[in-house]
C-alpha cells in the first residue's frame, strides 16, 4: 500500500515542477505523449477515474481492471503548489526568452537564486548541445529533488507510489537516458539499478531499457537475475530479451526454439522489424498495444542494438524465421476493431501512416480466391490453395498465394501492407469486396482508416485471372510429371522459336533450410512474340532434367498464352543440346545451339539488377584491385567491427579525413551503430549536410549527399564472387552479420562501385577511426598502399566545427 503524507511546501514545489515539465513536453512534442520506456498504464495516471475504468475493463475485463486500478497512484488533491514569487518571476522570464543564449543566462539566474528549482536544472540540461555536457545538470536536478524529500529513506522501496517522490525518479530517468546517449554504459546501468532499488514495482519501465544494456555488455548473470525478478512481465521486450540471452549463452537449439515460439506468440510483429523486413518508423507510436505493431516497434527500438552486436544472432533468427510451422503462427485479436466504438478510439487513431499519398487507382477490389483442389503426388488426398488479391481497373495490383485459408483480418493486414510497401504505395478512396461476409467483418476498418468499404456489385472474372496459376498448381500436384502423349496432344506452331537457358547468378538466395546458395536462373522465352513463358529461380544444384522440366512447363502451363509446342528451341551450350535432343526429337521439335539470345539476355540483366544491391559488382570485380588490397580491407573491417567504436563515439561525433590522393577537399565521417539499425561508416564531402541531418532537414540533406558508405551486412548482401574469394583465401569476417560492403555515393543519391584507390582509402580510414575511438588522441595518420590518410576529431555534427 502506498504511503501518504501531507505535502510540505517543498514537496508542493516539486509537484509544480513535474506538472510544468509535463505541460511543456506535451506542447513541444505532442507526438511523444507516451515517453520512451513508460508502460502504457502510466498514460492512465492523469485520466479521469471513469475513463480509466472504462478503458481497462474493455481491454482486460472487470476483475483485472480492479487489480490494475489499485496499482495506479491516486490523485493528490493537495499537490498544487508554487515556487516562491521570485523563482516564479525568473521562470516566467525564461519562458519569454527568444534565444537559447538568453534562456541559458536566465536559467542560471534561476538556479543561483533557488538551487532547489528542479525545473531550472533540467531545462539547462536540455539546452546543452552534447549529452555529456548535460549530465552534470541532471545530477544537480537529482540532488535538488532529493533535498525536497526530507524523509527520503522512508520512501525507499515504494517510490512513485507517493506523489512527491516522482520528480526524483523522473530526473533519474532523464539522467539515465543522457548517460546512455553519451555511451557511459556502466554509469547508466548503475542509475537504472538505483531506480529499481527505489521503486521495485518499476512503474516507469526502466527495466526494459536496463535489460538491453546488460545484454550488450554481456553481463549475463545480471541479465538473468533481472529477467527472473520480473518473470511475469508481459511486454515483448522480456520474451525477446530472454531469447537473446539464450542465444548469447549458446544454449541448446531446443531451448532457443522453445523461447522463439513463445516470443513470437507474445508479439509476432517483432521478427519482421528485427530482421529489417519492415522499416522502423521515424516517430515513436503514440499508443502502445502490447501484442500489436506498436508494441513491436517499441520492443525493437530498445533491443535491436543488443541483437545486432551479438555474433550470429540475426543470422540464426533469419534462418529459422522462414519456417511457419516452427513458429506456429497464432491468430491475434484485432484490438483496434474493439476500440472502434469506444470513447478512446482517438487514442488508437488511424493505423496507417498519415502521409500516405492517394493511390493512382482510386477503387480497389479485394478478396480471397479458392483454387480447385488438386491431387497430391503419391497421395489420394487433394491439396487446397488460396490467394489474396487486389485488382483495379488497370489490372492486378497485388496477389499472394496462401497454403491455408486466410481470414478477413489477414486479408486486411495484407491490404495495409500493400498500401505502404507496394510497387506504387498509396491509399485508395474505396475498397470493394465480392464476398459480403468479408465486408461485414471489415466494415469497422472504414471508421479507422477513412477508406470507404462496400460490397462489389459486379464480381470480377477471377477464373480467367487465376487460370495460369491453377494450371501450375495442378502441375506441381502431379510432381511435374507428364507423358509423351500429353506433349504430342498439344498443338504445334512451327513458326515459334523459343530461347531456353540456365545460368548461375552471382547473387545468393536462401534455400528451404535457410542456407545461402548460389541462385540459378531458368528462363524460356518466345523470340517471335518476345514473351517470357517460364521463369524460375532455383537455389539448388541444377541437374540434367532442369532445362527439360522448364521446357515442358512452358509448353503445358505457359505464363502467358495458350499451351502449345514450338517449332524450334535454341540453347546456348552444346551439352544442353545433347541432353534435350532425344526428347525434343520425339516431340517433333528441332533444337540447335545459338550464342545470341536477346530476349533472355535482357531479362537476365533486369533480374540481376533487382537482386543486386544498387550497382555494386563487388570487390573482386574492381579493376587492378589486388588480393593484398582485398585482404587488407577485410582485415581492417573485421578489426573495426570487433572493436565496436560506436560504443565509444557518439552519433554526432565528426571525424575529418584528409587524403591528398582523394583530392584537396576533406571528407567528414560519422560512425554508425549507436541506434542498432546499421553499423559502419558514413562519409560526407560537405559538412553542412551533416548539420542538416541533425537539424531534422533530412529531405534536403539526402538530395545533397555525396561521399561514401561502408556498411556491415549479412552474407547474402555480397555478390557470389566476393564470397568465393573470401572462402578461397580465408579472409576474416568478424561475425555472420559483418560482411563489409562499400559504395561511392554521387548526387542523387546514386550508388557507384569504388575504384582501387578509394578502397585503399576506406581501408586506412577503418584503421584510423578504430585507433581514434580506442585512444584519447585527437588525430592519427596511416598509410595503405599508395594512399596516406589523416584522421582527426572534428567536433559535433550538430553545429560548427570546433577544431
Amino acid at each position: 500500500m502506498a504511503r501518504s503524507k501531507k505535502p510540505t511546501k517543498g514537496n508542493k514545489r516539486s509537484a509544480k515542477v513535474a506538472k510544468r515539465k509535463a505541460k511543456k513536453n506535451r506542447e513541444d512534442h505532442p507526438q511523444n505523449c507516451l515517453p520512451d520506456g513508460l508502460a502504457p498504464f502510466e498514460l492512465l495516471t492523469n485520466m479521469p477515474a471513469d475513463f480509466k475504468r472504462q478503458m481497462l475493463e474493455s481491454m482486460f475485463g472487470d476483475e483485472m481492471a480492479d487489480e490494475l486500478l489499485s496499482t495506479l497512484p491516486q490523485d493528490d488533491p493537495e499537490s498544487e503548489a508554487i515556487y516562491d514569487e521570485t523563482t516564479e518571476r525568473l521562470l516566467d522570464r525564461v519562458d519569454a526568452a527568444r534565444t537559447i543564449v538568453t534562456r541559458r543566462e536566465r536559467l542560471r539566474e534561476v538556479v543561483e537564486h533557488n538551487p532547489n528549482c528542479i525545473e531550472g536544472w533540467t531545462w539547462l540540461a536540455e539546452l546543452q548541445d552534447r549529452p555529456e555536457e548535460a549530465i552534470s545538470f541532471y545530477e544537480q536536478a537529482a540532488a535538488a529533488a532529493k533535498r525536497e524529500l526530507p524523509d527520503f529513506d522512508e520512501y525507499v522501496g515504494h517510490f512513485w507510489e507517493v506523489h512527491e517522490t516522482r520528480p526524483y525518479i523522473s530526473v533519474l530517468f532523464q539522467l539515465f537516458d543522457c548517460q546512455k546517449a553519451a555511451n557511459l554504459t556502466d554509469e547508466a546501468i548503475e542509475t537504472a539499478r538505483d531506480i529499481l532499488r527505489l521503486n521495485p514495482n518499476d512503474n516507469t519501465g526502466i527495466r526494459h531499457h536496463l535489460l538491453p544494456l546488460l545484454l550488450e555488455c554481456q553481463r549475463h548473470d545480471e541479465a538473468e537475475a533481472l529477467l527472473k525478478t520480473y518473470e511475469n512481465d508481459a511486454f515483448p521486450e522480456w520474451s525477446w530479451g530472454k531469447l537473446l540471452l539464450t542465444v548469447q549463452l549458446q544454449r541448446s537449439e531446443k531451448e532457443r526454439l522453445r523461447l522463439l515460439k513463445q516470443a513470437h506468440k507474445d508479439n509476432p510483429h517483432v521478427i519482421d522489424y528485427l530482421l529489417g523486413r519492415r522499416p522502423m518508423p521515424i516517430d515513436p507510436p503514440d499508443f502502445i498495444e502490447v501484442a500489436g505493431e506498436s508494441g513491436a516497434i517499441a520492443c525493437v527500438a530498445t533491443l535491436r542494438r543488443a541483437w545486432l552486436t551479438t555474433p550470429g544472432s540475426i543470422s540464426w533468427l533469419r534462418q529459422v524465421a522462414g519456417d511457419a510451422k516452427l513458429l506456429k503462427l497464432v491468430d491475434k485479436t484485432d484490438l483496434v476493431s474493439e476500440f472502434a466504438d469506444s470513447p478512446f478510439a482517438p487514442l488508437v487513431g488511424d493505423m496507417l501512416p498519415h502521409d500516405l499519398p492517394p493511390h493512382p487507382e482510386p477503387v480497389w477490389t479485394a478478396g480471397i480466391y479458392e483454387f480447385p483442389p488438386v491431387h497430391r503426388e503419391g497421395s489420394k488426398r487433394k491439396k487446397k490453395a488460396w490467394a489474396m488479391y487486389i485488382i483495379a481497373q488497370s489490372g492486378p495490383i497485388n496477389i499472394e498465394m496462401c497454403e491455408k485459408k486466410p481470414k478477413a483480418v489477414d486479408l486486411w493486414e495484407w491490404i495495409e501492407q500493400t498500401m505502404q510497401t507496394g510497387d506504387v504505395p498509396g491509399r485508395p478512396e474505396a475498397i470493394e469486396f465480392p464476398q459480403s461476409g468479408i465486408y461485414r467483418q471489415l466494415t469497422r476498418k472504414s471508421f479507422l482508416t477513412g477508406i470507404r468499404l462496400s460490397v462489389c456489385e459486379t464480381p470480377p472474372p477471377l477464373d480467367d485471372l487465376f487460370a495460369p496459376i491453377a494450371r501450375k498448381l495442378d502441375w506441381e500436384g502431379r510432381g511435374g510429371t507428364f507423358t509423351d502423349d500429353e506433349i504430342l496432344a498439344l498443338p504445334q506452331d512451327a513458326t515459334d522459336v523459343w530461347e531456353c537457358d540456365l545460368e548461375q547468378l552471382d547473387q545468393q538466395l536462401r534455400d528451404d533450410q535457410g542456407e545461402l546458395r548460389r541462385a540459378c536462373s531458368v528462363l524460356v522465352a518466345s523470340a517471335r512474340d518476345e514473351l517470357v513463358l517460364t521463369h524460375d529461380l532455383i537455389v539448388k544444384e541444377p541437374d540434367e532434367l532442369t532445362l527439360l522440366c522448364a521446357l515442358t512447363q512452358a509448353m503445358l502451363i505457359p505464363l502467358v498464352g495458350e499451351p502449345h509446342r514450338p517449332g524450334e528451341v535454341l540453347v546456348r551450350h552444346d551439352d544442353d543440346r545433347l541432353i534435350l535432343l532425344d526428347c525434343l526429337a520425339a516431340w517433333n521439335i528441332n533444337v540447335r545451339v545459338s550464342s545470341e539470345m536477346e530476349i533472355l539476355d535482357d531479362m537476365r540483366q533486369e533480374l540481376s539488377g533487382v537482386l543486386q544491391k544498387g550497382d555494386q559488382q563487388g570487390l573482386s570485380s574492381i579493376p587492378h584491385l589486388t588480393n593484398d588490397d582485398q585482404a587488407a580491407f577485410y582485415e581492417a573491417a573485421s578489426r573495426f567491427y570487433l572493436s565496436q567504436p560506436w560504443r565509444r563515439l557518439l552519433e554526432d561525433d565528426v571525424i575529418r579525413i584528409d587524403c591528398e590522393t582523394h583530392g584537396p577537399d576533406p571528407l567528414f565521417v560519422l560512425v554508425m551503430g549507436q541506434s542498432g539499425i546499421q553499423t559502419g561508416l558514413s562519409f560526407y564531402r560537405d559538412r553542412h549536410v551533416i548539420h542538416k541531418l541533425f537539424a531534422g532537414e533530412e529531405a534536403d540533406a539526402i538530395r545533397e549527399i555525396t561521399g561514401y558508405s561502408l556498411t556491415f551486412e549479412e552474407e547474402g548482401a555480397l555478390p557470389g564472387p566476393d564470397l568465393d574469394t573470401i572462402v578461397q583465401f580465408g579472409w576474416p569476417i568478424a561475425t555472420p552479420e559483418a560482411y563489409p560492403t562499400a559504395f561511392r555515393i554521387d548526387a542523387g543519391p546514386e550508388f557507384v562501385q569504388p575504384d582501387r584507390v578509394e578502397i585503399q582509402m576506406l581501408t586506412a580510414v577503418l584503421r584510423g577511426v578504430q585507433e581514434l575511438s580506442a585512444s584519447k588522441s585527437d588525430e592519427v595518420t596511416l598509410s595503405q598502399g599508395d594512399v596516406t590518410v589523416r584522421c582527426a576529431r572534428d567536433g559535433s555534427g550538430r553545429g560548427p566545427s570546433v577544431g
